[in-house]
């Protein structure tokens, strides 16, 4: 018998902010094979976020490698209701639907949007009811595709049983039939035994000969076990909200085996009527499909606006390959970029020279080959980008410089997407986007935060609202909430809850986990005495555990934004925040897996002050109008117009003497702008990134960097005494030689480890070793630490050079590693903020209290 439980609960079910689950997805897959089913449905309230949960779709690929035949099965308990009753009722009735293939799970996911758009609060529950006219409208137009079951007693048949309401009943039991179709729609019994449901159950079996409709039997799961009912109690009573029928509702909703059951039902079924609503599961099972929710990302194409391409680079064409290539494309979002390119040139003034057109060139050519690859035109996403920046100068919102390595790209900066040269300052176009690392670029932006309401309501307007969606986020037990929530729940005070709780540390912004509380990890050792304080309290820990990192709720994303090509049901779903803002039902990992393409809108604080500072200058009558926020900021504080050789200017930065100023603002800034003194945007760039690195314990890599700067000979001194040859030398000062001795930023790491008289490692394996440096893995850096070392010494060169580049051109980056695009762009935003102060003193100092 292919058995499969099909009404469960997951931690997802909590996303409403109301408390219901305590079950890991991977932990509800796992024991449901464990117990011997063949299938398992996830049905959590009308959420559908877990159905592409990466521990839950891990877990059933490892079991489908043991028995192929093992199925998810995909569905939704939603809150059926008429709409005239929604406002007059607390009654939301429960009903289940199960997906049997993907236009199933299309109809799941728009008839949870409808309920969430009209989603409303009410005593302090999120209600997402879903009408019955939305069933007749959605599931009408392609029938066939869902399964349909009447769900707990909490369901409109639970209540019209509980009523003997025979003629509702009737009514009910026909439109479902008339919906869903005949073997579409099953009689729901559950596995408890109080006195409501056991009258149910013996209804249902009435019902189910009457109407001919089969019956099956689930467990309703909310929590794993029945050693975990009360950890369940005490979460769910957690947040005061008293005895939530703890005992008399959920005593039984927890995942069952067949013969518990059985041994449940038998006093008042048989044991054939058991056994047919065991065999009725397999119905379902065998309609089930095995298809897939996830997607490759696809950028949405946006119809290019009339242009006529003027060929203005033909006459190199011959020369440079990927320029003729997008002229002469069968794509016209290629010829709209090129298009978009030749505008640049000419608003930029750029001449058409070797050093202007092999970049544009070679930065076409990784365009062309990563769309290839990807099967779809990269040309697309730059005019995306391009369009959301003008959006957003359109309402009002100066936009950053640039964030990232985007800062690198030239053909981002003709298009107006950023308002860095990058040839200027040397940056390799490879550090944004290279054929040898096939994905989609990722551009951020930075708007004004004052403004943002404004920007998305700008860009849904040009969009489409069902083309723009905010991202969710999940809210999770920390093991500090895990600590004040388990002793909430099992009536611990809370003098005792809060010094327990204040025993966790958090390291580097984060809140450690239990296990590395009571054992210690890598880099942290056992907090002195917290396993004491935890057993002085029965069943504490066991309850922190299965509480710690739990799904408790849902936010969202500061700047992640979904952008849609012909709606947003092709690749998600829609929920509401707690605050009304529409946002996906999948958080970004999620939603990046199902398709859609995220666009990242920050916010800060220097967009606010610029934005201020302008508006200051007009009132005064300081600057003039140029048509636009856009030609007028392009005018004035644009960085191909801002003045760098101000040596007063650069004098106060080393003074402190310029307020506020962009990452200099905090003691660390103001400590290092102190002891740089820059005198330049390189220096200033160099002390951006030099100031988040650490060190190892001796002598800190800011200091090494101003000693450096100060007394250069003292770097010599040092590869001199270190044994490094005088061509060895030669190498590190070609390298080096513009930091001062000193690498601090991830481009010059990659840079010396691509050395051919260093390590001569390829770009892949640099960037890799950049990867595991930033993130501080300690596996795979030793992983690339022996790279890096055998492809040295191969190539012939010395253990010295390859030591003393590892310890000072590697270690110091090792955790706190920063890219020069990044702190370029920061800088020259912070150059914004000392023209502004020195021109404009009284300006910028009022901007500060205007922001």
């Amino acid at each position: 018998m292919n058995y499969c439980s099909l009404h469960n609960h997951t931690e997802y079910s909590n996303l409403r902010g109301f408390l219901d689950a305590i079950v890991r997805p991977d932990e509800l897959v796992n024991r449901a094979y464990e117990l011997g089913f063949k299938g398992v449905a996830v049905t959590d309230h009308d959420v559908l976020s877990c159905h592409v949960d990466e521990r839950l779709l891990n877990a059933v690929s490892k079991i489908k490698e043991q028995d192929e035949t093992f199925k998810l099965i995909l569905g939704n308990e939603i809150y059926l209701i008429n709409e005239e009753d929604v406002q007059e009722t607390k009654k939301f009735f429960h009903f289940i639907l199960l997906a049997k293939d993907e236009i199933g799970h299309r109809q799941l996911r728009e008839l949870s949007s409808r309920a969430w758009e009209r989603s409303f609060v009410s005593s302090g529950i999120t209600r997402t009811p879903t009408f019955y006219q939305d069933i007749e409208e959605i599931v009408r137009k392609e029938p066939g595709h869902l399964v349909a079951s009447t769900a707990c007693l909490g369901g409109q048949l639970g209540d019209l049983i509980a009523k003997k309401d025979g003629e509702q009943i009737t009514q009910f039991i026909n439109w479902c039939l008339s919906m869903f179709g005949e073997g579409n729609f099953f009689l729901e019994m559950q596995s408890a035994v109080n006195e409501e449901q056991k009258n149910a159950n013996e209804y249902i079996l009435k019902l189910s000969e009457f109407f001919d409709v089969p019956y099956i039997i689930t467990d309703d799961t909310h929590y794993l076990v029945k050693e975990d009912f009360a950890i369940h109690s005490a979460y769910l009573n957690s947040r005061g909200s008293g005895d939530r029928e703890t005992e008399s509702f959920y005593s039984y909703t927890y995942l069952k085996s067949l013969e518990e059951t059985k041994e449940l039902l038998k006093d008042y079924l048989t044991e054939e009527q058991i056994e047919q609503g065991f065999r009725n599961s397999e119905l379902i099972y065998n309609m089930i499909e095995d298809y897939s929710l996830l997607k490759p990302v696809m950028v949405p194409y946006r119809e290019p606006p009339k242009f006529t391409l003027r060929h203005l680079f033909k006459d190199w064409y011959d020369k440079y390959e990927y320029i003729k290539k997008f002229a002469e494309s069968e794509y016209l979002q290629d010829k709209y970029l090129l298009y978009l390119i030749e505008n640049g040139f000419e608003i930029k003034k750029w001449t058409y020279d070797e050093r202007h057109l092999s970049r544009i060139n070679v930065e076409l050519e990784q365009i062309w080959i990563i769309s290839d690859k990807l099967n779809q035109r990269l040309s697309s996403y730059f005019e995306l980008v391009r369009e959301i920046v003008e959006l957003s100068w359109q309402a009002g919102s100066t936009v950053g410089i640039a964030r990232g390595s985007v800062s690198c790209f030239s053909i981002c900066y003709l298009l107006d997407i950023i308002q860095i040269n990058g040839l200027d300052y040397d940056l390799p176009y490879w550090r944004f986007l290279n054929k040898e690392r096939v994905e989609l670029p990722d551009i951020d932006m930075d708007f004004n935060p004052f403004l943002k309401d404004k920007i998305m309501e700008k860009v849904r307007e040009h969009y489409g609202v069902e083309n723009v969606l905010n991202t969710i986020t999940y809210k999770t037990e920390s093991t500090k909430s895990a600590i004040l929530t388990s002793c909430r729940g099992l009536g611990i005070p809370s003098e005792e809850a809060q010094v327990l709780s204040s025993m966790v540390p958090m390291i580097r912004g984060k809140v450690l986990s239990l296990n590395s509380c009571l054992n210690g990890d890598d880099e942290n050792e056992a907090v002195s005495g917290m396993q004491e304080a935890l057993n002085k309290y029965p069943r504490l820990e066991e309850t922190i555990r299965k509480i710690e990192g739990l799904i408790s709720g849902r936010g969202v994303h500061a700047s992640s934004v979904y952008i849609f090509n012909n709606g947003y049901l092709a690749q998600n779903s829609l929920m509401r925040a707690p605050n009304g803002t529409p946002i996906t039902a999948f958080n970004m990992h999620q939603s990046d897996s199902m398709g859609a393409l995220k666009m990242d809108f920050l916010y800060t604080e220097a967009q606010s002050k610029i934005g201020a500072c302008l508006k200051l200058l007009l009132d005064d009558g300081l600057i003039q109008w140029k048509g636009s926020l856009f030609d007028t900021y392009n005018y004035y504080l644009h960085p191909d117009v801002l003045e760098y050789n101000n040596k007063e200017m650069w004098a106060q930065v080393g003074r402190n003497e310029i307020p506020d100023l962009f990452q200099f603002d905090t003691q660390v800034g103001l400590e290092c702008a102190k002891k740089v003194k820059p005198e330049n945007v390189n220096e200033l760039t160099l002390a951006n990134s030099v100031m988040r690195l650490m060190g190892d314990g001796g002598e800190k890599p800011i200091d090494r960097f101003v000693r450096f700067k100060n007394h250069i000979e003292d770097w010599y001194k040092e590869m001199e005494e270190y044994g490094l040859s005088a061509e060895e030398q030669e190498v590190l000062k070609n390298q080096l030689g513009e930091s001062y001795g000193c690498s601090i930023e991830q481009e010059r790491l990659m840079l010396l480890v691509m050395d051919e008289k260093i390590s001569g490692l390829d770009l892949k394996w640099a960037n890799k070793i950049r990867k595991a440096v930033a993130k501080k893995s300690k596996k795979v850096l030793v992983e690339v630490k022996d790279k890096f070392y055998e492809n040295g010494i191969a190539l012939g060169n010395s253990q010295k050079i390859l030591d003393y580049v590892w310890k000072y051109g590697i270690g110091p980056q090792i955790g706190y590693s920063f890219a020069r695009p990044h702190c370029l762009a920061y800088s020259l935003i912070a150059l914004q903020e000392m023209n502004l102060a020195t021109k404009y003193p009284n300006i910028y100092w009022a901007s500060l209290f205007n922001c």
